[in-house]
């Protein structure tokens, strides 16, 4: 068993052997290597990753394949709608949604008509989740909670509250 714990910190290494640079090269060409440390590491912990969790709470579930790797450095370099279609490629369901989630915001006209209407979807149930569940996002609740509280103080200017206001008002009928 690996006990990462109690292993020495890694730190660079000036001069590096022959042996360790083959060792090294070796290991970042071997897939199935770092999928059983992507495995070795996920199982060390009690909880795990579900599809019910968000990519936020999913990121670091494992190591992408050589193909999605590939795959997310031309997503960096390509103009939005080519990246719209890089998307369908991705083998991780994590690049997958992260990939929409910033199509969505920064380039939405690339976007199909279905991939529209699940984002409006995801973003109301966000904005509207239950009062009683206890979530890790602002909910326009707590935003209203918010705004009425910094309506009552005199230090914040009166446009400057009018702007929040009106950004809010905003969302809120982009979701109907």
């Amino acid at each position: 068993s690996i006990s990462s714990n109690n292993a020495p910190p890694v730190l660079p290494v000036t001069g590096p052997k022959q042996e360790w640079l083959k060792i090294c090269q070796a290991l970042a060409k071997d897939d199935k290597f770092q999928q059983q440390v992507s495995q070795a590491m996920a199982s060390r912990y009690e909880e795990k990753l579900s599809e019910d969790k968000s990519v936020e709470e999913r990121i670091y579930g494992g190591f992408y394949s050589k193909n999605d790797q590939r795959l997310v450095q031309q997503f960096q370099v390509e103009d939005w709608p080519v990246r719209a279609e890089l998307i369908s490629q991705f083998e991780d369901l994590r690049l997958k949604q992260l990939g929409r989630r910033l199509i969505s915001f920064y380039a939405p006209g690339a976007l199909a008509k279905s991939s529209k209407e699940r984002l409006t979807e995801f973003l109301r149930d966000k904005w509207f989740a239950d009062d009683e569940k206890q979530v890790p996002w602002t909910t326009f609740s707590e935003v209203k909670r918010q705004l009425a509280e910094i309506g009552d103080k005199p230090d914040l200017a009166q446009e400057t509250k009018d702007a929040l206001v009106s950004y809010y008002d905003e969302k809120l009928r982009s979701l109907d």
